[in-house]
């Protein structure tokens, strides 16, 4: 017996479910930069005697106290985008809920903390960083800290194979049809199905 195949776009077209899926991803992002944001302020002010400031380059801090900073960053991300859709609002981020999308399994069974674990962890932070402001901050950490010999060339060496996977996501995504499905859905056996109801309006608070 032929396996059915899913479709995600049954309430409203693909060009409406895409558009929806990238305005939560921008939504989202912002979202968990400005708790990121908050995070190096914080930090920074905690190492230097109330100071607070917004450091993206790390100045200022030793490298004990920066990888400090990524462990808070990596808690917030996992609160954001792990524990809420696991713990909250099943298989949805506050944006995703607000524009009504949801993550599933491939077998359309409520996902994991396992399972979003490694959607974002192994595919959004690794393979797919260059979208993601802790990646980019790691990034800075390693540069800043540990290889400061070329900054321009340590750059281009750390960030070219992710944005090169990154773009082959997106490439990916715009030729599935039915799921558009990138790399961290695929290597963590989930899509993100389209849950939109004409004149419905999710609270995401």
């Amino acid at each position: 017996m032929a396996k059915k195949k899913m479709v995600v776009t049954n309430n409203s077209s693909r060009g409406g479910y895409f558009i929806r899926r990238v305005l939560a991803f921008g939504i989202d992002w912002y979202l968990s930069g400005v708790l990121a944001n908050i995070a190096i302020s914080l930090c920074y002010g905690f190492f230097n005697q109330g100071q607070i400031e917004v450091q993206y380059n790390l100045n200022g801090m030793t490298s004990s106290q920066a990888w400090i900073l990524m462990a808070v960053l990596f808690l917030i991300f996992l609160f954001y985008y792990v524990w809420v859709p696991c713990r909250i609002w099943i298989g949805q981020t506050p944006a995703q809920r607000m524009l009504q999308i949801k993550v599933f399994h491939d077998d359309h069974s409520e996902v994991t903390f396992k399972t979003m674990l490694i959607r974002f962890v192994l595919g959004c932070l690794v393979l797919e960083g260059t979208f993601y402001f802790f990646t980019s901050t790691f990034k800075t950490l390693l540069i800043t800290k540990y290889l400061p010999f070329d900054t321009g060339m340590m750059d281009m060496l750390l960030s070219g194979p992710v944005a090169v996977i990154c773009v082959l996501s997106l490439l990916l995504a715009l030729r599935d049809k039915d799921q558009s499905r990138m790399i961290h859905d695929r290597i963590s056996h989930t899509h993100v199905e389209d849950i939109y109801v004409p004149g419905k309006v999710q609270k995401a608070l």
